[in-house]
């Protein structure tokens, strides 16, 4: 007979560890929208350079 008390927990836990990767310069929405922008605005930009952005 098998009870509670003598059954095994079988679910994983995951250890609750987080890493923060924000140690760069923060950037403003204003100055992401003005670099892609000046990217989409480049006179030589070609086929792939629009797939890949």
């Amino acid at each position: 007979m098998v009870t509670y008390a003598n059954r095994v927990s079988l679910v994983y836990e995951a250890p609750l560890a987080s890493r923060c990767y924000s140690h760069g310069k923060q950037e403003t929405d204003e100055e992401f929208d003005a670099r892609w922008v000046t990217y989409f605005n480049k006179p030589d930009i070609d086929a792939w350079e629009l797939r890949k952005a």
